[in-house]
């Protein structure tokens, strides 16, 4: 069962006292006292000074009295005696540090009716309304519909009839029952009983409940049908006891509490000729402004121009309002009107319709609502717009209501500006970036003007350009945006303004930008390789340089040779950078700015690189491979050149990669049966684990890489693929995180940096992955641009990592460093 609520736009009403200061002046020793009376003309008061404990005043007050040149600072209680037919207020206590306002409040005691089924009946309590009319909205057709005899009387009594709806709705539709039923279903509607004046203005919400305290919803049935048992409706059950007669009923419906997440409710039928009152939920006051007129309207400065419009007056609200209006340079006339009290009027007519489009509610509404005829001027220096203009009504300075003309356009010379709303401008920390956007001359502007961005964060500026345009012409205008270096990361905009500036048509002129991270240019061509070093430096390879790169910057490059194209880069335990590259079968070793070359022979790929371990003496170590033979461990003394083979208890199956530990004690590879070899660099002596990494043929090693703490870590892959930290001790496994969902998804990953025992970085060719090893959550930081490639990944000094990416292109580009924390 879904039940369609009413709903509106009903503004609340606040008071709002305030207290005007000149220069000192001595405290006043007296103030005033006002007494008023709500809800009835007069009343038994009583009025006593308990600071004194004298008497004031004891009598019958008559609407309100005022209690001047009372002593400053004493406290007063006023309290109200009994009227018959209400109920008494309670009584007030007040400090007369100022001049202080009581209200005594009295409603109408409702005297209960016997409950008729197909009638409203009884007194609305606290009625102030005069005449007025009964309505009864149904949510299925969207409509109120007057109710049979929809008199309210001026004191608030009731007797109506209740109107058969034009519509019913399935009561059970989308529900399963469960229970004993005379019936399958039954057409049903559920209204909503409302008050509204007799020129149509809504008023409130008329309630009913029983002496007992049960409140009392009408339901209509299309037929006489009983049910006891359970609805499940989605995720709202109803316990239905219900026994309905074709026509009018009344129920009571229920919240019940419940420990699951659905809604529960009771639904319980009122028998009829139960005692009953009335109840009057009153609306919030507000105005709404509607104009027999909505065609588009245009002003040129100092012009005025007419429209009609309508006011209507929703929960009772009277009295003196303001107006204004939303657009800069345009007031409107008159600026003050007085509604007067929905009591004191006399159109006829009653309430037609409540839910109604804005047409269909001006043409009901021409004979019923306060009418007027507006002016709107446009001051002689107006400056140029176009869109909606509101009118706001205020009572009071709040604001209780409007309405609003959908065009209106003031036509004074001035530039409009164009900026692309689906461009987002990327701003590095540090450096500068430029938008264009284009200017337009509108309604005759020719001159000089100046644009520039407003409104941009803390860290980011904008520079000032300035453009001639002539009459109808149009120019592009590049800005430049500049970040500083500690500017906030993360999405801004900026509005283009300037002197002759405005928003017209709706055109876009908000630049959208975000400043990202640092990062810094490390020359043309991709870093194919980068590692740190123990001293914090990071060592990168860029096509066939070396590069070291301190606090961001390069600070040498050095060239490796011709027609070599470095691939892979290590920084040994001793401090020594050793590479190897594509082109050529050799190591290279930089030595105080110069480079050492040492061709190591064998077979292999010429576009792949030599991967290498090296010791704490220096040396490196490589798995060599004829094509034929069974690949061959060997070890490479840079002082002497001598290369020499390390038997070792188990082979590889090809020329597998070779690593080191922290301390150059070992070098570890993988052998051709998936496990581990472990070799003493000192003595030459090998081990194998006892199990393997991976079963052979089903996996391979993808990576190694050492944390911040010096643990080895070996990234798997394969069918199931994982990151293992060793035990050096016995080649055990430590520790295991399966990495499947970054190594089998999408592109996979191309390197791997691990910081600790709980996060890890994955590198993608367009973005980066940091990996919780303990929950296995992914965050993904992307590239900006989506024609960049991520291209090395390495720790960065500190904390987190370091990694660079450039344009996708076939030659050099610009290649950039960032860190990530």
């Amino acid at each position: 069962m879904k039940r369609l609520r009413l709903s509106g736009t009903m503004l609340g009403l606040t008071v709002l006292l305030g207290a005007c200061t000149g220069g000192p002046m001595p405290p006043p020793t007296t103030h005033s006292l006002t007494v008023k009376l709500d809800g009835v003309a007069s009343a038994p008061v009583t009025v006593m000074n308990t600071t004194t404990n004298a008497s004031v005043f004891s009598g019958t007050l008559e609407g309100s009295k005022t209690f001047a040149s009372l002593k400053a600072g004493d406290v007063f209680k006023v309290e109200g005696g009994a009227v018959n037919g209400y109920t008494t207020p309670g009584a007030q206590t007040v400090t007369l540090d100022a001049d202080k306002t009581v209200t005594l409040g009295y409603e109408s005691t409702p005297t209960p009716t016997a409950l008729n089924l197909a009638r409203i009946q009884g007194m609305l309590p606290g009625w102030t309304f005069g005449a007025a009319a009964l309505g009864v909205y149904f949510s299925l057709s969207g409509t109120v519909v007057d109710a049979t005899s929809p008199t309210i009387t001026s004191t608030g009594r009731v007797d109506s009839g209740l109107p058969t709806p034009g519509r019913l709705g399935s009561f059970l539709e989308g529900c399963t029952f469960n229970g004993e039923r005379s019936t399958l279903d039954f057409g049903a509607e559920l209204p909503e009983i409302l008050a509204f004046s007799r020129q149509s203005d809504f008023l409130g919400t008329v309630t009913e409940q029983t002496s007992d305290g049960r409140p009392v919803t009408r339901l209509y049935s299309d037929t006489n049908a009983t049910f006891t048992g359970t609805a499940t409706c989605g995720t709202t059950e109803l316990d239905l006891r219900l026994n309905l007669t074709r026509g009018w009923n009344a129920v009571q419906i229920t919240e019940l509490p419940t420990t699951t997440a659905r809604n529960h409710y009771n639904v319980s039928s009122i028998e009829a000729g139960a005692s009953v009152t009335l109840g009057f939920k009153r609306a919030e006051e507000s105005s709404q402004v509607y104009f027999r007129d909505e065609s588009p309207l245009t002003l040129r400065p100092g012009a005025s121009a007419t429209r009609d419009a309508l006011f209507t007056q929703m929960g009772g609200l009277s009295g003196e309002v303001t107006l204004e209006t939303d657009v800069p340079g345009i007031r409107v006339s008159p600026a003050k009107l007085t509604l007067t009290p929905l009591s004191g009027q006399s159109l006829p007519g009653v309430a037609r319709r409540l839910i109604r489009t804005l047409e269909a509610q001006t043409r009901g509404l021409q004979a019923q609502t306060l009418g007027t005829t507006l002016t709107l001027t446009a001051e002689a220096n107006a400056p140029a717009y176009t869109g909606p203009l509101q009118i706001i009504v205020r009572k009071g300075g709040t604001p209780v209501g409007g309405g609003t003309l959908p065009s209106v356009t003031v036509a004074a010379p001035a530039v409009r500006v164009y900026a692309d709303p689906t461009r987002l401008t990327f701003l590095p920390q540090g450096e500068t970036a430029e938008v264009t956007v284009t200017a337009f001359s509108e309604n005759g502007f020719s001159g000089v003007t100046t644009l520039t961005l407003t409104g941009l964060p803390t860290g980011i500026t904008a520079s000032s350009e300035t453009v001639t345009l002539g009459d109808g012409a149009s120019a592009a205008v590049t800005l430049r945006l500049t970040a500083s270096a500690d500017a906030s990361v993360g999405d801004f905009q900026g509005q283009v303004g300037g002197p002759a500036v405005q928003t017209l048509y709706g055109t876009p002129s908000t630049v959208a930008g975000k400043v990202t991270p640092r990062r810094t240019l490390l020359g043309d061509g991709a870093v194919t390789a980068l590692t740190l070093a123990s001293n914090g430096d990071l060592w990168g390879l860029q096509g066939g340089y070396v590069l070291q790169i301190r606090n961001q910057q390069v600070i040498s490059r050095v060239a490796l040779g011709d027609g070599v194209n470095g691939q892979a880069l290590r920084v040994g335990p001793d401090g020594s950078v050793w590479a190897s590259g594509t082109g050529s079968r050799a190591l290279y070793r930089l030595a105080q700015g110069s480079v050492q070359t040492f061709p190591v022979g064998g077979y292999g790929d010429p576009t792949a690189p030599l991967s290498f371990g090296v010791d704490s003496a220096g040396r490196a170590w490589f798995m060599f491979f004829d094509g034929f033979n069974v690949p061959q461990l060997r070890r490479l003394n840079p002082i002497t050149g001598e290369i020499v083979t390390i038997p070792t208890v188990k082979s590889a199956s090809s020329g597998v990669a070779v690593t080191n530990d922290a301390a150059g004690e070992y070098v570890l590879f993988a052998a051709g049966d998936g496990t581990l070899v472990r070799v003493d660099t000192t003595t030459g002596a090998s081990v194998a684990s006892a199990s393997p990494l991976y079963l052979g043929g089903m996996g391979r090693v993808r990576a190694y890489s050492l944390d911040r703490q010096g643990q080895l870590w070996v990234a798997v892959s394969g069918p199931d693929a994982t990151l293992n930290r060793l035990n050096l001790a016995d080649l055990s496994v430590a520790q295991r995180v399966n990495i499947n969902g970054v190594a089998n998804a999408g592109d996979g990953y191309k390197q791997v940096a691990v910081e600790d025992g709980e996060t890890a970085w994955f590198l993608r060719q367009k973005a980066l992955v940091r990996l919780d090893l303990a929950t296995g959550a992914q965050e993904y930081v992307a590239l900006e641009y989506s024609d960049h490639d991520l291209h090395s990944l390495s720790l960065a000094p500190g904390a987190g990592t370091a990694y660079t990416f450039g344009f996708q292109s076939s030659q050099p580009a610009p290649e950039y460093l960032r860190v990530q924390r």
